[in-house]
């Protein structure tokens, strides 16, 4: 009986410690992720910012990039890609 109660109380500790484990790699897997979604929102910022200052010639660009048949088939990938998911 007092072998059981000490298996019982070595369980326990050992499902605590795993618990606190996921824990703290839990927490330190989503303080990354913040401070991943910081760096990247900057960084769009940056980039919007950089294209609203940047000059009309290059926004041209952009379009004629848009319509390029790479994008194209980007596009057209994604639509079945999405599609086939439901």
């Amino acid at each position: 009986q007092q072998q059981l109660k000490d298996y019982e109380n070595e369980y326990d500790l050992i499902i605590q410690q795993d618990s606190d484990e996921i824990t703290y790699q839990i927490d330190k897997f989503l303080e990354n992720q913040k401070r991943c979604y910081k760096e990247l929102r900057k960084f769009i910022l940056n980039e919007i910012r950089s294209q609203t200052n940047s000059s009309s010639s290059e926004d041209d660009e952009m379009n004629s990039d848009l319509s390029s048949p790479k994008n194209e088939n980007l596009k057209n990938y994604h639509r079945k890609h999405v599609k086939s998911h439901h």
